[in-house]
């Protein structure tokens, strides 16, 4: 029997979602109007689950949904003590540098908060993580006045790596993922 990757197991385990699929695709029905189709999403690893959400007969999704899992809040207590912060709170930290990102057209704009969850608008386009090197070189002065604009406007993104900058395809730039795992 092969060993099981316990890192996998605890990132994939949907058994903790502390809100189900169901009650998420509820809400986006009655907040936004839209019964959406929701499908697993982890491109990376963070602190919470993602799914993306698609209309009816869409080929690309319209929203990006995190959801708290009662699996990973457990772990994050024990890793970050009395940093630890619960998923309403880091939530609604993400949502509103993500919110003020918007603002300024360099992030996604949200479009639900609620306790175990929130939902943002999908930035379609490629993770700079995404492109070759020679690609990237000639991405950076636009990628790094992007970061100057929005630490000029007072955001400060709190997980900025290759992964969430986000290359649009009409070359604008985009943060996604300002997680905040743990309290100031």
């Amino acid at each position: 029997m092969k060993p099981r990757n316990r890192k996998l197991s605890f990132v994939f385990n949907e058994l903790g979602l502390n809100v189900s699929r169901k009650r998420i695709a509820r809400e986006l029905a009655v907040e936004l109007g839209i019964t959406p189709k929701l499908e697993r999403f982890y491109p990376g690893h963070g602190w919470g689950l993602k799914y993306l959400a698609f209309k009816e007969g869409a080929r690309n999704p319209f929203a990006v949904i995190k959801a708290s899992s009662s699996i990973i809040e457990r772990r994050l207590r024990v890793a970050l003590s009395t940093k630890y912060a619960v998923p309403s709170r880091r939530f609604a930290l993400e949502a509103e540098v993500l919110s003020r990102l918007a603002n300024i057209d360099l992030g996604p704009k949200v479009m639900l908060l609620r306790e175990h969850f929130f939902v943002r608008e999908y930035l379609e386009g490629k993770a700079l993580a995404e492109f070759q090197p020679q690609e990237i070189a000639g991405l950076l002065t636009k990628v790094l006045g992007s970061i100057e604009r929005a630490y000029g406007s007072g955001i400060f993104h709190t997980d900025l790596n290759a992964g969430n900058v986000i290359i649009r395809p009409d070359g604008r730039i985009g943060f996604i993922d300002c997680e905040v795992p743990a309290s100031n």
